[in-house]
This record gives structure tokens, sequence and C-alpha cells, in this order.
């Protein structure tokens, strides 16, 4: 796979749940099977402006170890106003592209994690989403702390399905749900790969 991280850093999500977003990137990580023949992962943070910390083209990070030690040495520094759009417009046209690392025969994910919270001068999603879909990327959205009153932008990125909450309390039980998720997707590209539709 060709997985992009896309990580919130700004003041509404506070310290303590940034750290728990950390936790369970490193988690999710671990996971992973990362290699050169394997997934490659690309790693965007994000407040005002998003950061592309790492393409899918570094191969600096083509092991386990590497992008846990990566990950593990972001900042704990937030910013101000939440521009979830221009997140994921970085994702489509930094990562997603043959400039960016990304491979045509492998699927692609995007994993946001956020508390949902997109400011009100944000492009609706409904204009950069499509942008993402048109480059067969699958969208999993993972809500950070108190992200329910915001949980329908959420669902307008990533659907219903793929929308899922980390907590302080269930952060293993979280990753076992997005394993299964991520699973459904996984099966989904490979029907479409194959001519295969569902039943």
């Amino acid at each position: 796979m060709d997985v992009a991280f896309v990580v919130d850093k700004t003041s509404s999500v506070g310290v303590t749940d940034f750290l728990l977003l950390k936790g369970f990137l490193l988690q999710l990580i671990d996971a992973l099977h990362i290699g050169p023949g394997a997934t490659h992962t690309g790693i965007i943070t994000f407040n005002k402006k998003p950061k592309v910390l790492s393409t899918f083209a570094n191969h600096a990070l083509y092991s386990n170890d590497a992008v846990h030690q990566f990950v593990a040495k972001i900042p704990v520094v937030l910013g101000d106003r939440t521009f979830i759009d221009r997140a994921l417009m970085a994702a489509a046209n930094q990562l997603f592209t043959e400039e960016g690392g990304d491979r045509p025969k492998y699927p692609n994910v995007l994993i946001i994690l956020t508390d949902g919270r997109t400011n009100h001068d944000s492009k609706p999603f409904s204009e950069i989403i499509p942008l993402l879909k048109a480059k067969n990327v699958h969208i999993v959205a993972v809500g950070i702390g108190a992200y329910e009153d915001f949980e329908g932008q959420l669902e307008e990125i990533a659907g219903r399905m793929f929308t899922m909450q980390a907590t302080l309390m269930s952060c293993r039980i979280c990753l076992m749900k997005f394993w299964l998720k991520l699973a459904v997707l996984m099966v989904d590209f490979l029907a479409g790969a194959s001519g295969l539709t569902a039943a």
C-alpha cells in the first residue's frame, strides 16, 4: 500500500489528545509491513497550513523502525486554525502523484487523524474529496478526543463506515476496529482490480 498519514496539529486537539494521536499512529506504523517492495508511507501535519514531512518517495523511510523514529520525533507544538481542506489538497497534489512516489499498482489509503473542527473558511469537502477519489484513494477518518460535535465532517470526508474514534481508554480496541475497516478497503480494491463486483 501507499499510505498517507494526515495529522492534525492544532490547539483545538490539545496536548493530551495529540499525544494519544501519536501513540495510536505509532502502534499503527508498527503493525504495518513497511519496506521497499511493501508499504510506503507519506506524512502531512497541518493547522492553518499543511506541512509535507515526507512523501512516498523518501527512501530513508522504507522500514518500520525508520518511520517509527521519524513520527516519534514530531514535536508537540500545536498551531491555530484548522484547515482540513488544505491538508487533503496537499495529499492529492504532493503525495498521490508520480513525483510524490505514488505507485499505480498499489492500493492508495489516506488516514486522517483529527478532532474534525475545520475552519469555517475551508473549501467544501465536496470539492476536494472527488480529487482524491479520482486517484483511487481510500480514506479513513480517525476522530481524536471530543470530536462528536463535528462527527458529520469526518463522515463527509470518509463516509460513516470508515469514521472511527480513538480515546485514551480504547486505543487497542480502536486499532482492531481500524484493521477491520482497512481489510474491507483491501477486499474492495482487490475485487475491483480483478474485475469482480460484490454480490
